[in-house]
């Protein structure tokens, strides 16, 4: 899609300046004819940078042959070739992975892949209170007691060239596999790393999870085993795609973008959670909270499935969530879900109460008016959730935000922009505040010193000020496709839900229907008064709507008629053949 400074902006919304792009579907007009395409969802497809027919085939069907050969990510040679000389000598293998639900599961792929081969293998995950992100001395010499010979990173590693060092030392190699970018340049001939954003990396898809990396490895290694003539009766080849279920939840979980390889592993990986034969700790898990049915899809995961994953994790118990997604016994998988479901309960909790505390600090010290970032920190928020409440405050103010939880003077904080803003570049500019960081360009992680926090906030706003003066105000937001009621058919929404799985890189079409009236009366319900209910007119035609968080919108639809509409679209739960218009943003018609 071009950039957003050349797409014609369409005045402003209660809540957004309105963007749209006019394209040329004629590169696909002739595919569109034949598959019968409606002209509309043929626009959202070039708009997805499809442009011929094999891009749409690959598209939409996401075959598992598209996946890139993994031997062309720099050190994944090596890497199998290490792995390959640990099994044959018995050594032991140690996963040392993140407590986030990207690092849990690619813990247990390769957990359950090298325990599938025949490996002498364990794994840690560090707690999270007590140590925090990423290999730390302790963990080494706990490690090096356990006479760990080979440490494999899975979801970090990458800013850890001390702690790699101090491993060697005690005798134990490391391989890093991470998808984080580095913090200066690490020389990478005396240390085995597999990492997308390695400086010399020439893979030509960066946007790999921590998880997806480790699907690449062992995609190399059973092939590497494969040629050793490694397999037998006894050690039979495992089938890989068994494992997309636990790398699509990692993918989502991390928010990459749903598309190249990503796409592969999320559609196919969709398809296995929501068969009923899924893995034992993910049944019980669907079960616990209600996901009878099959056909999980991204939304599923993110709110329902991901949060209990990350619960217990986050709170300092780094064990439950990796036993849950590898045992095969059911009375074990349900004590853990009970275990998750109850940590849910406690982190919704405190999630509640530290944004409460977040927006009262902002309305306290008037940092709306003042300030162009938010930087908040207390010495009583809980760390594991200081990353959701970064996004929240986000999602509300739309400004670049840093929240810090502090600990005996020690600070975690977790940053958080929007895609205008190149963050991980602003935090990088400011290193010589910070004890560590590291992330990518809307989401960075750091540590910082109490006594250099004020400090640090007054150069990160300042930064902010010289390099996003004026955008942070009002979001922007864009237009896939303009229609009218008449488009709604049967075969729109049925290629809609061709498009899917929607997410990071994929997002739901945004349409816009321009000069509709709301039939009165239009309600507004829930808990806060906040959701509009009711019904559009245009052309003789009466569609169902609802929207949330449109509290602002009330003067907009005060008079109810000639208004413009921006929304996505979906079935009805209750049948198949109506379809719900949900808001997202509404302005008088021009």
């Amino acid at each position: 899609m071009e950039h957003i400074d050349s797409i014609k902006r369409l005045e402003k919304g209660y809540k957004y300046y309105w963007y749209y792009n006019e394209v040329d579907i004629t590169p696909l007009l002739s595919i569109g004819y034949k598959l019968r395409i409606p002209l509309k969802i043929l626009e959202i497809l070039i708009k997805r940078g499809i442009k011929n027919k094999e891009d749409l085939v690959i598209f939409i069907e996401s075959p598992l042959n598209k996946f890139l050969n993994p031997f062309d990510l720099k050190g994944v040679d090596k890497a199998v070739e290490k792995i390959y000389n640990a099994l044959k000598e018995k050594q032991k293998i140690c996963i040392y992975g993140d407590y986030d639900v990207d690092g849990i599961t690619a813990t247990s792929v390769l957990y359950l892949f090298l325990k599938e081969v025949g490996a002498n293998v364990t794994y840690y995950i560090p707690n999270s209170l007590r140590e925090g992100y990423s290999l730390n001395k302790n963990a080494i010499k706990i490690l090096a007691k356990q006479n760990v010979d080979l440490l494999i990173t899975v979801d970090c590693g990458i800013n850890s060239y001390e702690e790699i060092l101090i491993a060697n030392s005690v005798g134990i190699d490391v391989i890093v596999t991470d998808h984080h970018k580095p913090n200066e340049h690490m020389s990478y001939s005396n240390i085995t790393i597999i990492n997308p954003y390695r400086y010399d990396e020439t893979y030509p898809f960066k946007g790999l999870s921590g998880v997806g990396v480790i699907f690449k490895i062992i995609l190399a290694l059973q092939y590497f085993l494969d040629k050793k003539g490694y397999f037998n009766k006894n050690i039979k080849r495992p089938k890989l795609i068994n494992y997309l279920d636990l790398v699509s939840l990692g993918t989502i979980g991390d928010v990459s973008p749903l598309v190249s390889e990503n796409r592969i592993i999320v559609k196919h990986g969709l398809q296995l959670l929501s068969n009923n034969f899924a893995r034992t700790g993910i049944q019980e898990l669907k079960k616990a909270i209600g996901l009878y049915h099959n056909n999980i899809n991204v939304s599923h995961v993110s709110y329902m499935i991901n949060p209990r994953i990350n619960a217990a994790a986050r709170a300092g118990d780094s064990d439950y969530s990796v036993r849950l997604l590898t045992t095969k016994n059911i009375n074990e998988a349900k004590k853990l879900v009970t275990h998750l479901n109850e940590a849910n309960k406690k982190r919704q909790y405190t999630e509640k109460q530290t944004l409460n505390d977040s927006l009262k600090k902002i309305d306290k010290y008037n940092l709306l008016e003042k300030d162009s970032a938010l930087i908040l920190y207390s010495h009583n928020w809980d760390p594991a959730i200081i990353g959701v409440i970064a996004s929240k405050i986000l999602e509300y103010f739309n400004r670049p935000t840093v929240v810090v939880a502090f600990n005996n003077n020690i600070g975690k904080g977790s940053a958080r922009s929007s895609k205008s803003f190149n963050l991980y570049k602003s935090i990088e500019s400011l290193s010589k505040f910070l004890y560590e960081y590291g992330g990518h360009r809307n989401a960075v992680g750091l540590k910082i010193d109490y006594k250099y926090i004020k400090e640090f906030g007054v150069a990160f706003n300042d930064y902010v000020e010289k390099n996003l003066t004026g955008k942070y105000a009002t979001s922007e937001i864009t237009i896939d496709a303009i229609i009218e009621p008449d488009d709604l058919t049967g075969e729109f929404i049925e290629w809609l839900e061709k498009l899917e799985p929607y997410g990071e890189g994929n997002p739901k079409p945004i349409l816009l229907m321009k000069d509709v009236n709301f039939i009165p009366p239009v309600k507004f319900t829930g808990k806060n008064n906040d959701t509009l209910r009711g019904f559009i007119e245009k052309n003789n035609k009466v569609i169902e709507v609802v929207g949330y968080k449109m509290n602002n919108a009330k003067k907009e639809i005060k008079n109810l008629k000639n208004l413009d509409i921006i929304f996505t679209i979906e079935r009805t739960q209750w049948a198949n053949d109506e379809i719900l218009i949900k808001l997202i943003d509404i302005k008088k018609a021009h």
